[in-house]
């Protein structure tokens, strides 16, 4: 966190960077992994057993469960692995609020123009960026815009995030 005269900014490092958060991720993967690998095997007995024609599992949902898991798994993973390194940048300055987000050197800057009615809201409904990992989600509120921050961070640090930010936009 930097503080000068225009106004505060805040610089969210990659969890990567992070050993506990660095330790929850690689968990969440080994648990995504194993759970796809077990999903996978317990598909290829379901398909196996469709074959010898003792249908367990209707072909048409035993389908869908299968490319849910070939294509979700991966799709999950790439997730998870983008949220590892995604960097994060909050500037709060007297008329604006600038959220930037980095992730694979891809940049997404969003700004909201800050009013008397900016205020920080505590969520469990989506609010950009989607992809973020907790369901608690920390939003700042400009009349109807919605931007959520922290998404990277766990609970605890968001928390630690909202003292800093209320400090700021009051």
């Amino acid at each position: 966190m930097r503080a000068d005269p225009r106004g505060v900014r805040i610089e969210i490092a990659p969890p990567v960077s992070s050993p506990p958060l660095r330790r929850r991720l690689l968990a969440a993967g080994a648990v995504l992994s194993a759970g796809t690998i077990l999903g996978a095997i317990r598909l290829g007995g379901e398909w196996r057993q469709l074959a010898a024609g003792k249908e367990t599992v209707p072909a048409g949902a035993l389908a869908a469960l299968s490319l849910a898991v070939l294509l979700g798994a991966p799709g999950a993973l790439f997730g998870l692995i983008a949220l590892f390194f995604a960097e994060e940048t909050l500037e709060i300055e007297a008329g604006s609020i600038v959220r930037e987000i980095s992730i694979f050197g891809a940049g997404e800057r969003r700004t909201l123009p800050r009013e008397a009615s900016t205020r920080l809201l505590w969520t469990t409904r989506p609010v950009p960026p989607w992809w973020t990992w907790t369901f608690r989600r920390l939003a700042l509120v400009t009349g109807r815009e919605r931007l959520g921050i922290g998404a990277t961070l766990g609970n605890a640090e968001k928390e630690t995030l909202e003292r800093v930010v209320r400090r700021a936009i009051e």
